[in-house]
């Protein structure tokens, strides 16, 4: 039961007699709910509907979905679940749930309204403009709602055609990194022709799609092979340009002079004139000759060679000063002259293969390098040069910073 000054207070009910009030607060019952309670769910069945006399109620669709959205709140005075009142199947709409350490309802039955509304028929219409002005705000806010979804979607839209359009140029620029790998590869031999009592080997992997180290080998006659490794400075495709122009420049020289430095020489004086970049290379040139199994090479800031006997034992050649190319007009260029007996393997590398590191960041070293070519030198050259940069890169867990080239001569 109800009083009647607390009906009284309820704008719904504000054109009821003080009887009526009277009559109707002995119908009511209160009904109580904590914070969170939940006084029916959506989709239940109705037959009654609720006054707020304290605390509030939050009017929730889809509760418990990702489409949860909160439809209304109604405070002391206001009132909920009319709607199943007025629908065939007397399902709710929505559901309610207490807001608020606690919250006080008046219940009112279905049979017990309708015999209200045929005595005092006023009551229906002010239900009316209550629900009335109720759906004008529910448009507002689903057209709000539509609008801040439409929006929303143009964004997406607009973001999806860019992410397509970076797709897209990511797309063209990975195949036009995948032609320049191409023609950068194409640019060292396809097969290396040594002549009689030699092996020669030769791999390079760079540390992206291109790179800037190179090696070579030249057939300069039936005795003699010209033979070449170098690193271009940086990385990437200026580096990949810098060593096309090298190897070129190279195989041009290389017919030219018999002497190694003066190949590199040469080399040098023509790229300073085009080095617009600043970059440099070290490198190594020589000349093998197989009918007196001797190596004459010219070394231009590179890593000292290593030579190999047939027994495995290790040993680093003599060397000198020896200046990297396109820094100086006339650079100091380390010349050699090491003779490999039969059974014994020259190795030529960039830094690549010593300063590569794991994740830990562990250097693999020279003292590793040694180790690992110690155990390759039983196959041919080439599966020496092969074996040898599968272990580096597996040491580097797939994460390769540098490009790594090497280059292995055997005299047989």
């Amino acid at each position: 039961m109800t009083d009647t000054a607390s009906l009284n207070q309820v704008p719904l009910f504000s054109s009821l007699s003080a009887d009526d009030l009277e009559e109707l607060g002995q119908t009511m019952r209160m009904k109580r709910l904590r914070d969170g309670g939940i006084l029916f769910n959506e989709g239940d069945v109705g037959d009654r509907f609720y006054v707020v006399m304290m605390g509030s109620l939050e009017v929730i669709k889809a509760i418990g979905t990702p489409e949860e959205r909160l439809l209304s709140v109604h405070e002391p005075g206001g009132f909920v679940g009319e709607m199943s009142l007025f629908v065939s199947d007397n399902r709710r709409s929505a559901t309610v749930r207490a807001k608020g350490d606690l919250t006080l309802l008046m219940e009112l039955r279905q049979a017990r309204f309708e015999e209200l509304l045929k005595r005092r028929p006023k009551l229906g219409l002010d239900m009316l403009r209550v629900l009335s002005e109720r759906l004008r705000v529910a448009d507002e806010s689903t057209i709000n709602d539509l609008q801040e979804k439409n929006e929303e979607l143009s964004k997406a839209y607009e973001d999806l055609k860019a992410a397509q359009a970076e797709i897209v140029e990511k797309e063209k620029l990975e195949h036009e990194m995948n032609m320049a790998r191409d023609i950068q590869m194409s640019i060292l031999p396809r097969e290396i022709t040594a002549p009689e009592n030699c092996d020669i080997g030769a791999k390079m992997i760079p540390a992206s799609a291109v790179g800037g180290d190179f090696y070579d080998v030249i057939l300069l006659d039936g005795q003699k092979v010209g033979v070449a490794i170098g690193d271009v400075s940086d990385k990437g495709v200026p580096a990949a340009l810098f060593m096309a122009q090298f190897c070129t420049l190279l195989r041009t020289e290389a017919k030219r002079y018999k002497k190694p430095e003066d190949v590199l020489l040469s080399i040098n004086h023509h790229l300073l004139e085009m080095n617009q970049a600043g970059m440099f290379v070290t490198a190594i040139y020589g000349v093998y000759d197989s009918k007196s199994n001797k190596f004459t090479y010219a070394r231009a800031g590179h890593e000292v060679p290593v030579i190999f006997n047939n027994k495995g034992k290790a040993a680093q050649p003599k060397h000198d000063q020896g200046s990297p190319l396109c820094i100086f007009p006339d650079p100091p260029i380390d010349v050699q002259t090491v003779k490999l007996p039969a059974g014994s393997t020259l190795l030529m590398y960039t830094d690549g293969g010593t300063d590569a590191m794991n994740a830990e960041e562990d250097f693999f070293g020279l003292e590793n390098l040694h180790k690992t070519i110690k155990s390759h030198l039983k196959g041919s050259a080439q599966d020496l040069c092969d074996n040898v940069l599968k272990e580096l890169i597996s040491f580097q867990e797939d994460a390769q910073f540098d490009d790594a080239t090497i280059v292995a001569i055997r005299s047989l």
